[in-house]
């Protein structure tokens, strides 16, 4: 099942936990690269630059004072505050110095160039390439104020936002979602939204939105995180991905309580569509169709070899279900 990487562990997946990609194959030891100015473009002329516009992500908040994270959580992310983004280098090297979250994150930029990775020995090469996520390249960007940096391809993608979805994104800003659940986001804050809740958008943020998959590996869901209000008034993160909401109220009114009822609560009641069915627990995993000149019946399977359940339609209603 996919987890959904807590904030915290978000923070640092985003900007520290590569901070020490691998162990030295000469010495053995790890290294953490601290925070260094970039160079400048001289002339600065960012202007006129072509290349693919970007937003370095959200800064991480310090978490000295907050009680709900443990001792260690406190000291990896303060520490990842401090030793700026580790994925984003003055020069194409895991090695060289990180840019400064604090001066940094959350500024403009372009992806001017894609070139080859430095290193200081062949070991140190193999090292780097030894490690799933990285690769022998590095993406150039020019910052707004002609500072410049890299970031490996295998994981830039992690650190900054495309300008243009964050653009977008802001147009939900004020505007109501219903809350999609079908896909288990099993995060934290998920225990603070209900199955198509009516939510307001108040803000977004230039963060991406991973869960890991079957593998452990983790999937970008996302460029951009909206914050929600939820009916608690409690401020809840969602990815800015319409699998996850609806911007029209899915439920129609003419629907009886009943059905309203256990499509909210992710339930199934005989009687309901297809349509009422598939807003409840989503796609089946599969579907066994039977046709003749009066009717069209189906089954529909949810789960797996381990539990599975079916339910049977005659002309498109459901008629009963058994696990």
């Amino acid at each position: 099942m996919r987890k959904l990487i807590s904030s915290i562990f978000l923070v640092l997946f985003l900007t520290g936990c590569f901070s020490s990609p691998y162990v030295d194959p000469n010495t053995g030891s790890t290294s953490i690269s601290s925070v260094e100015e970039p160079e400048k473009m001289e002339p600065c002329n960012y202007n006129s630059l072509d290349g693919k516009e970007i937003i370095l992500s959200k800064s991480p908040k310090r978490t000295a004072n907050y009680s709900q994270y443990s001792a260690s959580q406190k000291e990896m992310a303060n520490s990842v505050a401090q030793n700026g983004f580790s994925l984003i280098n003055v020069e194409p090297s895991l090695y060289a110095g990180n840019l400064s979250i604090d001066k940094y994150a959350e500024m403009e930029g372009k992806i001017v160039d894609k070139v080859e990775a430095e290193y200081n020995s062949a070991a140190e090469k193999q090292g780097v390439l030894s490690t799933a996520q990285f690769t022998n390249y590095y993406y150039k960007i020019v910052l707004s104020d002609c500072s410049i940096a890299y970031t490996n391809t295998g994981v830039g993608e992690l650190l900054y936002t495309p300008k243009s979805v964050l653009e977008d994104a802001k147009k939900l800003v004020g505007d109501s979602v219903w809350v999609d659940k079908r896909k288990d986001l099993n995060s934290k804050e998920e225990k603070n939204l209900s199955h198509l809740e009516n939510v307001k958008v108040i803000s977004v943020e230039p963060v991406s939105y991973n869960l890991s998959n079957e593998y452990m590996q983790n999937e970008i869901i996302s460029d951009v995180i909206l914050k929600v209000k939820n009916f608690k008034n409690e401020t809840v993160s969602l990815p800015y991905d319409d699998e996850y909401y609806f911007t029209e109220n899915p439920i129609e009114q003419s629907w009886s309580t009943e059905i309203k009822y256990a499509v909210q609560n992710q339930e199934i009641v005989i009687g309901m569509t297809e349509r009422q069915v598939r807003l409840s627990w989503g796609q089946p995993d599969d579907i066994n169709s039977t046709v003749t000149a009066e009717n069209r019946d189906e089954q529909w399977v949810y789960g797996d070899e381990t539990e599975r359940t079916y339910l049977y339609f005659e002309n498109g209603e459901l008629t009963t279900y058994q696990n």
